[in-house]
């Protein structure tokens, strides 16, 4: 009985053995999380193709306006420079809107365009283009009646009250294109406005010359040889008027009368108009 019941016991133990070992067995886990892995997802790069194409529409608009506004302005030049040298108007002050008149001097082998109310003489020593009686500015800034000569003289033949020292440029040289230059002269020169050694006033203004490729900038100093240098001598000076301009004297005037168009509007037609041969 006993052996039966250790046998028995045995199979018991044995059995349930077995199925502790069935119950118990550590089963191994496979690992599936790859299958719901998703790959990191990127930024969508943004895209600038429409904002890039804006760009480019809008300078493209950009510099078509820039070129149509600068066709304008230019056009706009041509017409007013046209209807100033065609217009018949014709009165007794200085403006750039008397008649036109052209002139040959064969002692100088030069013409020059000038307003028909100014008065021109023609020697083999100088030829002088004189203004009507008009108002202007002196060196302490009181207005006085005067007159604009202009002159064109053979070369380095200085007037006299130039003095012997050197003068000073009272503004910065202007530079002025020729309206038709021949191919004897250059396409452009420069016009300098001097105050002479003797003259103390500042800003006094004695002469405006025609200076070529020389140009000053205000208070520099302007050699004679520089002046003298220039073929023909063309200059700028005034006379004060009294008894009705039958006395003259020698004028300096301000410096500031160059901002008045109708001081030197005639004065750089004049000069853009000279054709020497």
């Amino acid at each position: 009985m006993d052996d039966y019941k250790n046998d028995n016991n045995q199979v018991h133990l044995r059995a349930n053995s077995e199925v502790d070992e069935k119950l118990f067995k550590e089963i191994p886990i496979k690992d599936f999380s790859y299958t719901n892995a998703k790959p990191l997802s990127k930024k969508p790069k943004p895209n600038n193709k429409p904002y890039l194409v804006l760009s480019i529409l809008i300078i493209i608009v950009l510099l078509a306006f820039g070129g149509y506004t600068l066709l304008k302005h230019k056009s706009s030049k041509v017409v007013k420079g046209s209807v100033q040298r065609t217009t018949q108007k014709t009165n007794n002050s200085v403006t750039p809107t008397a008649k036109i008149t052209s002139y040959n001097s064969t002692n100088f082998n030069l013409s020059v365009n000038y307003p028909s109310n100014w008065i021109i003489s023609d020697t083999t020593s100088v030829l002088s283009l004189t203004s009507p009686e008009t108002s202007l500015t002196n060196a302490n800034n009181q207005t006085v009646q005067g007159r604009i000569i202009l002159s064109v003289s053979p070369k380095g033949q200085l007037p006299s009250d130039f003095g012997s020292s050197a003068a000073t440029a009272v503004l910065n040289s202007q530079l002025v294109s020729y309206t038709s230059p021949t191919p004897a002269q250059d396409a452009q020169t420069y016009i300098s406005f001097l105050q002479y050694g003797s003259t103390t006033i500042i800003g006094g203004l004695n002469g405006i010359y025609v200076t070529g490729n020389y140009g000053y900038l205000k208070g520099q100093n302007i050699n004679q040889s520089d002046i003298q240098s220039v073929d023909p001598l063309v200059r700028v000076s005034f006379e004060k008027c009294s008894n009705n301009c039958k006395n003259l004297t020698p004028l300096v005037i301000s410096a500031s009368d160059w901002s008045k168009s109708s001081f030197s509007l005639p004065i750089i037609n004049i000069i853009k108009s000279f054709q020497f041969s």
